[in-house]
Formats: structure tokens, sequence, C-alpha cells
């Protein structure tokens, strides 16, 4: 048995969005890799055509690709701060604050009392962000819990890998 709290904090959002933006699988990590050297490519060989040409349209256009650079990564933070408040809000409606974790069910608790259970089968899809010490698990109709391993309050981290590994391996993997 484990227990942990699954309070949302604008924090492990944001941990978890970038996660699963940007980090979550070798596709989002390449992709993210071969943007960033394509915009710094078209960058250098702008600046190189302008010192080697003494042509001006070539530093506009690398001013340009470093403004288009930035504004892609701010309104990528921007749009994560827009998702943060939106999920808060719709957090603190939440049923429950924390979960114990058994072989067989996951029970939902709101002030240590027991609120209902979530069976091991509802759980569709689980990703771990070791970096971050957390670990998400997607159930049936887009729930996510949140679970970090320092908010463990009953069991260890240990424990709670071995438990959700295993739990991990029974899922149906993707075609």
């Amino acid at each position: 048995m484990i227990k942990l709290k699954t309070e949302w904090t604008a924090e492990n959002l944001k941990k978890y969005i970038i996660f699963t933006s940007l980090l979550g699988n070798k596709y989002s990590k390449l992709s993210l890799a071969v943007f960033a050297v394509c915009f710094a490519a078209i960058f250098g060989v702008c600046l190189f055509m302008f010192f080697n040409a003494g042509m001006p349209v070539f530093l506009i256009l690398a001013c340009t690709v470093a403004a288009l650079s930035a504004g892609l990564v701010l309104f990528f933070f921007i749009a994560v701060g827009k998702n943060i408040k939106k999920a808060l809000a719709n957090a603190s409606e939440s049923d429950f604050n924390s979960v114990v974790l058994t072989d067989d069910t996951i029970m939902l608790l709101k002030d240590n009392e027991p609120i209902g259970t979530l069976d091991w089968s509802k759980i569709t899809r689980m990703s771990f962000n070791d970096k971050e010490g957390a670990a998400y698990l997607f159930a049936e109709e887009s729930a996510l819990l949140i679970l970090e391993y320092k908010n463990i309050e009953v069991g260890g981290e240990k424990e709670l890998r071995e438990m959700l590994s295993a739990k991990n391996d029974k899922l149906p993997k993707e075609a």
C-alpha cells in the first residue's frame, strides 16, 4: 500500500506540460532538436552571408529568424501559463486530494476519508518523469493523476516505482 497526496500545483502542472509536450517521448525530443538545429543553421547561414557578401538583407533575415524563434518560445510559455491557470481552476473543484495505491485498486481520498475507487483497468497509459520525480497516470476520459515521489505519505519511492512498473507492463501496448 502506498499513499500519496495528489494536489495539483502550478509547479507540477508546468513540469507535466513541458514533459509531455517536449520531452515525453523520442519523437517530441527529436522534433525539438530538429527545430533548434534548423533555426540555428538558418540564422548562422544568414550571418555568414551578411559578413561575407556584405548584403544587409541577410542581416535582416538573421534578425527575423531570431525574432521568430524567440516568438515561438514565448508563445509556448504563454500557452503553458494559460493551460495551467485553466487546469488549476478546474482542479479546485476536485473531489479528492490523495490516493492509496494497492495491487488491486486505486482508492480516492478526500481529507483522509475514502470517497471512491479507480480500478487499474481504467488506467490507459503511464509516463515516468524521473528527472522531476513524478509519474503520470492517464485514465479513461482524459483523467490525469500526478504522482510526485516527494508527496509519498505511506510507503516509499522504490515501492511506488516497482508497483507502477509492474502495472505499466500489463497495460496494452499501442500498435
